[in-house]
């Protein structure tokens, strides 16, 4: 089994503090995936994506975050995504990270509200 690529675009809502973990613990247990073969690119932070050549597989979080601010490090992660899409690279987004993966591969994001977007 290779390593899990986490892109980390959140953290989990305070109202669950009391679930141990956050978002990228919850993701590799429910796949099954050990975590010494996970790494976690906290991509708000700046930490740099790998190779995608370097992942198996890669899952995207979710995130209080709107697409519609299309702030840098969204940006950047597209591409990415992009890039390990057209490598066949297995990518499985998560509430927001499927907002970003839609529109890392050409779906236009626009405000419906302040918490939604629609795609098109």
């Amino acid at each position: 089994m290779g390593t899990l690529l986490i892109i980390k675009t959140g953290a989990k809502l305070a109202s669950l503090a009391d679930h141990p973990g956050d978002y990228e613990h919850w993701i590799a247990r429910g796949m099954g995936w050990p975590l010494e073969r996970m790494h976690v690119a906290d991509v708000r932070a700046g930490d740099p994506l790998p190779d995608a050549g370097s992942v198996a597989a890669v899952a995207i979080t979710g995130s209080r975050a709107m697409l519609t601010e299309q702030a840098p490090w969204m940006v950047r992660s597209a591409h990415w995504l992009t890039a390990a899409v057209e490598r066949e690279l297995p990518v499985l987004g998560i509430c927001f990270g499927h907002h970003l993966l839609a529109w890392a591969l050409g779906g236009m994001c626009q405000p419906r509200s302040d918490s939604e977007c629609s795609f098109s």
